[in-house]
């Protein structure tokens, strides 16, 4: 999936998403915890992963602590596991 139609489908359908990074580029997949997990260790402890909003289509980047706290809150921010 391009950033484009991750970002049209964040905005439209309601749903984050979270790019993980590669050697290939960026992949795009709906958040999850494993999604996250596959984030944070592709991105390394000193990077940054992307994250786009649902219904807005910003794109936030997190640090690994964020990511962190996103898999501990995971439960009460709606994030499916």
């Amino acid at each position: 999936m391009t950033f484009e139609e991750a970002r049209r489908k964040a905005k439209y359908g309601h749903t984050d998403y979270v790019a993980i990074p590669s050697g290939e580029g960026e992949t795009f997949e709906r958040i999850s915890v494993s999604a996250i997990k596959r984030a944070m260790l592709a991105a390394g402890t000193k990077g940054k992963f992307t994250v786009i909003s649902a219904s807005t289509a910003v794109l936030y980047c997190h640090s690994w602590r964020v990511g962190v706290n996103l898999i501990r809150n995971a439960r009460h921010l709606g994030i499916p596991a």
